[in-house]
């Protein structure tokens, strides 16, 4: 089931899959699990630089582990028994390899990430578009980067710590994280005083 989150993201406005975590875009389509049961984590591997696809660890030489949520897992074995089929049907043409990455081509090549790019606006387009006369509540325009700073955004308001944050985003050091969500921070700031003069209340 789908559920949107309205978030602010500067003077953007965006409704976001709830089971959506992002990697680093560039980087999302090298996930190769090891087999249709599929990890509860997934680690980005392969990206794009000057055309070349280029393998290897993240841009700062580590390498980083993203954790799932149930649900999204559930799409991505469906996605990934669905891969297999087809795996299977093409035989020799298929091109992935024996194991082939979680997001491909019809057969088994790494897709570019200008096509997911691309594939953003289209979306909003088509849902904007009105229905049988109904005009829905519009997408505002958004690239699919976008939705690494809805994610970041949702997590910290919903207060998981700023370190955990991080670490999901591959960010190095918190204080890179702090500096690009101040607004957010600050947001939860004032209702850490709201909170403290609640228990107060209450104790008192």
């Amino acid at each position: 089931m789908r559920q949107k989150w309205p978030i602010q993201t500067g003077s953007v406005g965006l409704g976001a899959k709830r089971a959506m975590t992002r990697p680093r875009f560039t980087g999302c389509f090298g996930v190769e699990p090891p087999d249709s049961t599929l990890p509860r984590s997934a680690s980005p591997a392969r990206q794009r630089h000057r055309g070349e696809r280029i393998e290897g660890t993240t841009k700062s030489g580590r390498s980083r582990t993203v954790s799932l949520d149930e649900e999204t897992l559930k799409i991505l074995r469906a996605h990934r028994t669905k891969q297999n089929a087809e795996k299977l049907e093409l035989g020799e043409a298929w091109r992935g390899g024996s194991e082939g990455h979680m997001f491909s081509t019809a057969w088994g090549e790494p897709i570019h990430p200008d096509t997911a790019s691309s594939l953003v606006p289209r979306l909003i387009q088509r849902h904007n578009e009105p229905k049988e006369g109904v005009h829905p509540d519009p997408f505002p325009h958004a690239r699919l980067h976008d939705l690494r700073h809805v994610h970041a955004t949702i997590l910290l308001l919903a207060g998981v710590p700023v370190h955990v944050v991080a670490a999901r985003l591959g960010h190095a050091d918190p204080s890179i994280t702090l500096s690009v969500y101040a607004h957010v921070v600050s947001e939860q700031l004032a209702e850490a005083a709201d909170v403290f003069a609640r228990e107060i209340e209450k104790a008192g």
